[in-house]
């Protein structure tokens, strides 16, 4: 009996000890996921999401600078287009706003953009989707000023006034002129901003069928974060010769989306250098492109 006795106070104790470890497992392991939580949740709000780039795998970009200069030098007039054109800079939040086919543009670090900020968006031809999801995504925190040569339609000037923008009816390009006898007047891009009361551009899309050469020069000459362009050149040393001219007044591309229709057509987003800290963009791969 005593035995039997001993052995039930026995097992008794084996019992607790073993209840007491889950126990104890069961809160550790609920400690450490509401930790890792909480290190998430702090890490998103102030923003402070560190950029995790292998030093060897940035080394090997490094590694291809001056075969990509070799190879640019060979390009030429030929319709011809051989090259892809990688990214300067890494961007850990990069995202395409718009419709998923053509229309979308590439955004950096977009939850970065700030409050009362100017988004003005040239060539719209009543598909403002990318605007418009734009807008959507930072709560309408942007002025939003949408240029184009034709009429857009009621649905269209509605969408464009529900994302706190402004519709004008004008073509693009390096000089002001009146109005003519269609009704549609000329602006420049410093027209447009001494117009609307803006001193700098967070993002400037560009879609205007060829005349971005047009407004090229005043592109590098007003404060603009980022250039979201497609451009329409039909050979490729005149397209290489637009992006290079962007990147050696310190724009940095970040990244390059070909159009099914053609590579003449193909999508190109910049970052300027003093934006960089802004959009928290730390790393730059080199320049293959100056």
């Amino acid at each position: 009996m005593m035995v039997l006795e001993r052995y039930s106070k026995i097992m008794l104790t084996i019992i607790v000890l073993l209840i007491m470890l889950f126990i104890v497992f069961v809160y550790r392991g609920k400690t450490t996921a509401v930790q890792s939580t909480t290190i998430l949740k702090d890490t998103a709000a102030n923003g402070n999401v560190l950029e995790v780039l292998d030093a060897t795998i940035l080394l090997k970009y490094k590694d291809q600078i001056d075969e990509r200069k070799h190879e640019l030098r060979a390009i030429t007039n030929s319709s011809i287009f051989l090259h892809f054109y990688p990214v300067l800079v890494f961007c850990v939040n990069i995202a395409r706003f718009g419709r998923v086919g053509d229309g979308g543009k590439w955004v950096c670090n977009a939850h970065r953009i700030p409050d009362k900020c100017a988004f003005y968006s040239l060539g719209i031809n009543n598909e403002p989707s990318f605007d418009v999801d734009l807008q959507r995504f930072t709560n309408n925190r942007c002025k939003y000023i949408a240029v184009d040569r034709g009429d857009a339609t009621p649905e269209t000037l509605q969408n464009i006034e529900n994302a706190n923008g402004t519709y004008l009816k004008a073509t693009v390009g390096n000089t002001p002129l009146p109005a003519q006898s269609d009704g549609t007047e000329t602006v420049s891009l410093r027209s447009l901003m001494s117009r609307y009361g803006d001193t700098n551009i967070e993002v400037l899309k560009v879609d205007i069928e060829g005349a971005e050469r047009e407004i090229l020069a005043e592109m590098t000459e007003v404060p603009i974060c980022q250039i979201l362009i497609e451009l329409h050149f039909g050979t490729p040393l005149e397209t290489l010769e637009f992006i290079r001219r962007l990147s050696q007044n310190n724009f940095y591309l970040f990244r390059q989306e070909v159009n099914p229709a053609g590579m003449h057509l193909s999508e190109y987003s910049f970052i300027h250098r003093n934006c960089l800290e802004k959009y928290g963009v730390t790393t730059i791969y080199g320049h293959y492109l100056n």
